[in-house]
Parts: C-alpha cells; sequence; structure tokens
C-alpha cells in the first residue's frame, strides 16, 4: 500500500506544479496496469482531488497514445485529422474525489521525508536517487 501511496503523492506534487503554473485539470484518466485496480483509481481521485476516469482499453492506454502520436506524424495535422486519431475512449468507471484529512496528514509527512533525504539523493554518483 505504500508504494502506490507514495506513487500518488509524486503524482500530486507534479499536478500542484501544473496548477502553480496556470494549469486547471479537473479529471484525469488512469491507463496501464493500473487502471485494472479501483482501489488505486479511488486513492488517486482522493490524493490528487480531481475526478478519476477509467476507459475502455485502459490497460493498453500506454501502447495506444504512442500508437495515436504514429498516426499524427504521418500526415498533417488538421483539426479533422487529431478528432479522427485522438477520440476519447468511453469511460468505463468515474471516482470522485473524496477530502480526506487522514491522507493530507501522510501527505504531508511524504513531503517531510522527501525534503529531509533531498541531500541523500544528491550525493549519489548519479545525482538521482538510487
Amino acid at each position: 500500500w505504500s508504494v502506490i501511496e507514495g506513487v500518488s503523492f509524486s503524482l500530486r506534487d507534479g499536478l500542484d506544479a501544473m496548477r502553480r503554473a496556470g494549469s486547471r485539470v479537473d479529471e484525469v484518466q488512469l491507463v496501464g496496469g493500473g487502471s485494472r485496480s479501483t482501489l488505486w483509481a479511488q486513492l488517486l481521485a482522493d490524493v490528487l482531488q480531481v475526478r478519476v476516469l477509467i476507459g475502455e482499453a485502459s490497460s493498453v492506454g500506454g501502447a495506444l497514445g504512442a500508437a495515436r502520436l504514429a498516426a499524427l506524424s504521418q500526415g498533417e495535422l488538421t483539426d479533422a485529422r487529431i478528432a479522427a486519431v485522438c477520440r476519447a475512449p468511453k469511460t468505463l468507471h468515474r471516482f470522485e474525489p473524496h477530502a480526506s484529512p487522514a491522507i493530507e496528514q501522510r501527505l504531508t509527512t511524504f513531503r517531510s521525508a522527501y525534503r529531509a533525504l533531498r541531500p541523500v539523493f544528491s550525493s549519489s554518483p548519479t545525482g538521482s536517487p538510487p
């Protein structure tokens, strides 16, 4: 559980950075193997405080995205072409965010631990976490 919670908290930090830069995000699509876990989908909704959607074929969403990029690279980028190639998948499940003081407290602890460990990461030979 701690691993998926840690990944979720890292995604929250990224989303918060996007918000500080002016992006507005109301919902996200969960793709890849994690999209098979309704438990993780709800945790993400609660941590990110956005609606999480799981669409048709979400478990292969990464591959589908790569295929779409390849298809788009093969011709002129018109609005019609983009619309044809980048259709949104049919939504199968929606997870609405719930406020959770417990999650916010664990997020605060996660961020404190990360700040405390940052010098350890930067002193590794590659400059990144081991």
